[in-house]
């Protein structure tokens, strides 16, 4: 129970930064239109970055909802053969204005693209490990995705400096 509680006082922490620093950049700005320090052309430009970081953040709260609530309803998954390289590239698509900051060089090189699996969960794991990725790697680093059959299962990983790899059953044949 205390390593539990210990996860998920981890878990809120990260969550509450990720959703902060968007909500404190979007308080900024319109504090100083408020004070008059920026006029409406000034709002219009420096406007534009918080409503990507918005379209993310509001991306994140759609997952932890989805997950919240398949907690509290003991839903049950629904396991189908999902296509990972376009979940993957679903959720690149998604975190591309993180990856355009900081110029990062991704690669989706998924070979092995069919998984036995819920789509929502998946998608939620490949959304934290990608932005994970992007959040810790240098400006102007590189991170691979690949992916790999072996026995019964798929092999996802996501490189950056570090190694991070998600295991997922495939069906059996």
């Amino acid at each position: 129970m205390e390593e539990l509680n210990q996860w998920k006082s981890k878990f809120f922490s990260i969550v509450s930064h990720d959703l902060r620093n968007p909500i404190l950049s979007l308080k900024g700005m319109l504090e100083l239109f408020s004070s008059k320090l920026l006029n409406e052309d000034d709002l219009k430009l420096f406007m534009k970055e918080p409503n990507k970081n918005f379209r993310n953040t509001a991306n994140l709260m759609d997952n932890l909802l989805m997950w919240v609530k398949s907690q509290m309803q003991g839903q049950k998954l629904n396991k189908k053969e999902i296509d990972i390289y376009q979940i993957t590239k679903g959720n690149i698509e998604v975190l591309n204005q993180k990856i355009d900051e900081k110029k990062l060089k991704l690669e989706n090189n998924i070979h092995q693209r069919f998984a036995y699996a819920d789509e929502e969960s998946i998608s939620i794991v490949i959304s934290n490990l990608i932005a994970n990725a992007i959040k810790f790697s240098k400006q102007r680093g590189e991170i691979v995705i690949n992916s790999e059959k072996k026995d019964n299962n798929l092999i996802f990983c996501i490189k950056d400096y570090e190694l991070t790899c998600l295991q997922n059953r495939l069906p059996k044949f």
